[in-house]
């Protein structure tokens, strides 16, 4: 797998427009879609992912939806970092606002930066000077996912395969569109997580039988 680019000093100042590579102004067409380090977990433990928006184009108001069950997750203790910032060398970065997740659902209106030469303030911006350029919402900029989750799971959440659903809208310049992205997750059950250990005793009680049925048959 290629490494990731590290995009970190990045100067939107200077950038007359947010994005400018061949049909910037042009309908944008935008995915939304998932990254997830490990879709295996414990009961009591944390799923986590992180959140990317690829595409380009046009591209105005915008926001993400996701149904997080109450029944799954511990909501007191689960959240999504998300929205730009500034770190302390004052460079752009993703993570400004820390949001707990509601029982509900959870919903981010996208708001981003502005300058000077902007219209408007957007997430979506260029991070280099290719026909086709990257956009800042499909990369980790400054090590930093445009959502961060981070779910703890309900102490009583049973073993088996789960999904959760997530949903972009946004308006392309022309008309809304709306796409989804499934994250799906695996708890793991007592036995798939003492596997090991449940062969070793098996492999243990069936080597003691074989020993035992020897011992019979020699004092026979």
């Amino acid at each position: 797998m290629l490494a990731e680019p590290e995009y970190r000093r990045l100067n939107i100042q200077e950038m007359k427009n947010p994005r400018s590579g061949r049909g910037a102004d042009k309908a944008g067409a935008y995915l939304l879609a998932s990254r997830v380090a490990s879709n295996v977990v414990d009961i009591g433990g944390y799923f986590e992912f992180e959140h990317f928006i690829t595409g380009y184009g046009l591209i105005g108001d915008s926001k993400l939806t996701g149904y997080i069950s109450s029944n799954i997750f511990d909501v007191s203790d689960s959240k999504v970092t998300h929205s730009l910032t500034l770190n302390k060398d004052n460079d752009i970065q993703f993570g400004g606002v820390t949001q707990i997740i509601d029982v509900s659902r959870f919903y981010c209106s996208m708001a981003g930066a502005q300058t000077v030469n902007w219209e408007e303030s957007t997430l979506f911006f260029d991070l280099d000077n290719k026909p086709c350029p990257a956009v800042s919402t499909e990369v980790r900029v400054n090590d930093t996912a445009p959502f961060s989750w981070k779910l703890k799971l309900s102490d009583g959440i049973k073993p088996g395969e789960y999904t959760i659903d997530f949903y972009f809208t946004y308006f392309n310049g022309e008309k809304w569109q709306c796409s989804k992205d499934s994250v799906r997750f695996k708890v793991r059950s007592f036995f798939e997580r003492n596997s090991a250990q449940i062969s070793y005793f098996g492999l243990t009680a069936t080597a003691l039988g074989l020993l035992m049925a020897g011992a019979k048959f020699f004092i026979r």
